[in-house]
């Protein structure tokens, strides 16, 4: 080809100058017959051993090539702005599946908007680190994605550099879908954010580690009580099967092998054995002893949630031996005091002493609402709306502090 062309340059003649030393006979090729390959292979006899291929002289085999495309990376991001600062919550998928979980701390002032495009930028950094080139990112924010997509324009000036670099950092990847979700279905990276914004930093970062349980606490803290043959609330515990987790049983009930009884009200307590019960006694009369004598030691124990079958005799012998306890006054001496002003005379007079008031009216509605009411010691209560005991008070009385907004009455001299 070299010699035969007429003019050369550039290349071609670099070329023939180089090949010029050497002594070349260019002849042309003859077409070679059917009967030379023939006679070929006669000569030889040993190829007739070697397999032969079967494709047509001249043909190429058919040659499927598959170009695998890499699966793309998911990212969702959000972000949060409160008093105590922002947050950008951050969630990485690879293509296998494995998930990364990262929450930054804004701790300068910033909108909500700012604050998703700073997880929107900062999730796209911390893919790149990880090797992704195709990313799949999926946010709630419809700004942040408008404005990126070019569906919306731009018009705060705090905006405008957080989209130049978001744009800067997408043209870095080989592709980058972005795809728009309701805020109910991007809860993962709405707590991550919300948890970066309450936090409050001191000195170092802290560490916080999530971790996921499948039963409750109080379920894998069940120890079983050795009873002792006397206990008194064996007979109870014969009553319930082991088929459920929580049985009732008139007024008891099993929850989670502990039993509790419950009272007036809905109010649960736990039923204790002997010994404990006599610690949790002392306990509570060591504690409550120098207080004011309103509520009985009995009423305390059950405020306090423990329950056993001759707790309220106990308690009664403990308060009747006391010297402090003891000065608590009876029934009667507790109502000397006038009552004629007070809205609970009738009520006190009716469970002292059974009396009625005179008037016929008074006495019928005293009788149609006395049910909501009962006594504990000297006090009276009122059973509220779930049950609960809710202490009588005067109507009336010398006020402990006085709040008004006309400071002339108080200041004026004359």
């Amino acid at each position: 080809y070299l010699l035969t062309r007429p003019v050369l340059s550039g290349r071609l003649a670099r070329w023939l100058l180089q090949l010029s030393e050497f002594d070349i006979v260019c002849t042309t090729p003859k077409a070679i017959r059917g009967q030379a390959v023939i006679d070929m292979l006669a000569l030889f006899p040993e190829v007739e051993e070697s397999t032969l291929s079967k494709e047509v002289l001249g043909e190429l085999p058919e040659v499927v090539a598959t170009v695998v495309e890499e699966a793309p990376w998911t990212l969702y991001f959000d972000g949060s702005s409160t008093t105590n600062g922002g947050g950008a919550g951050v969630v990485i998928i690879n293509p296998e599946g494995k998930t990364s979980a990262l929450s930054f701390k804004l701790d300068f002032p910033c909108t909500n908007n700012v604050a998703e495009y700073e997880a929107f930028i900062m999730g796209l950094s911390t893919a790149r680190e990880m090797g992704a080139e195709r990313v799949k990112v999926i946010g709630d924010s419809n700004l942040v994605l408008s404005q990126l997509q070019g569906s919306f324009a731009v018009k705060e000036a705090t905006l405008a550099p957080y989209r130049t670099a978001a744009e800067r950092l997408i043209n870095s990847f080989k592709q980058v879908v972005m795809e728009h979700i309701p805020g109910v279905t991007n809860r993962y990276a709405d707590a991550l954010a919300t948890l970066g914004s309450k936090l409050s930093y001191v000195q170092e970062q802290p560490n916080i580690t999530v971790v996921r349980r499948e039963t409750p606490v109080v379920e894998a803290m069940v120890q079983e009580e050795l009873l002792e043959e006397d206990d008194w609330r064996n007979p109870l515990r014969k009553e319930f099967g082991g088929e459920s987790n929580i049985k009732d049983l008139k007024d008891y009930v099993l929850i989670f092998g502990e039993l509790y009884r419950r009272l007036p009200g809905g109010v649960l307590t736990r039923c204790v054995g002997m010994v404990e019960a006599r610690r949790r006694l002392q306990e509570v009369h060591d504690a409550t002893c120098s207080l004011e004598p309103v509520t009985s030691l009995y009423r305390r124990l059950q405020r306090k949630g423990y329950y056993w079958s001759e707790m309220r005799k106990q308690a009664a012998d403990v308060q009747a031996n006391c010297p402090k306890c003891s000065t608590v006054p009876t029934t009667e001496e507790a109502f000397t005091v006038s009552l004629a002003e007070d809205w609970r005379a009738p009520y006190l007079a009716f469970f002292v002493e059974g009396a009625l008031p005179t008037d016929s009216k008074l006495a019928y509605k005293l009788k149609k609402t006395v049910k909501r009411y009962f006594m504990d010691g000297a006090t009276l209560y009122r059973k509220g709306f779930n049950g609960e005991p809710l202490r009588c008070l005067e109507r009336f009385g010398i006020p402990y502090k006085m709040v008004t907004d006309n400071g002339t009455p108080f200041v004026n001299k004359q």
